[in-house]
């Protein structure tokens, strides 16, 4: 496809929940339309529904929800971005902590202009996320 996107799709855990069937959803739609998808996560019950689906997976260690872990989680992420040589047009993360995790690693430790996408849920704290998010 010749104008097929390098998208790469982030969630803390492959919890079986919303978050994660909707992120599966959107990646088998996007294969479909002939971009290149892989899904990021820590490792959870529905790494064998990837599998299934044939939509490509590589762990990375982001699902900590401490302040150190947003910076573990970012080197987690490079380290996964390096070793595979990715070159992702596009990160969509399914929550905020990930997006975090993804603008340190793109921009700050790789010095990448990936777009990063934020899929909101209905965070707690949405609305300051969402303007801290916008002005990044």
């Amino acid at each position: 496809m010749e104008n097929s996107l390098n998208i790469a799709l982030i969630t803390p855990r492959l919890d079986i929940g919303g978050e994660e069937l909707s992120t599966i959803s959107i990646a088998k739609e996007l294969i479909k339309r002939g971009h290149s998808v892989t899904y990021i996560s820590t490792d959870g019950p529905l790494l064998e529904r990837l599998r299934e689906e044939n939509i490509p997976f590589v762990k990375a260690n982001i699902d900590g929800k401490k302040l150190w872990h947003f910076l573990t989680g970012a080197f987690s992420l490079r380290g996964v971005i390096v070793r595979n040589k990715f070159k992702f047009d596009i990160v969509h993360c399914a929550e905020p902590r990930p997006t975090i995790m993804s603008f340190i690693t793109t921009r700050i430790l790789m010095h990448r202009n990936t777009k990063i996408i934020w899929h909101d849920r209905n965070t707690k704290y949405h609305f300051i996320a969402g303007k801290i998010f916008n002005f990044f």
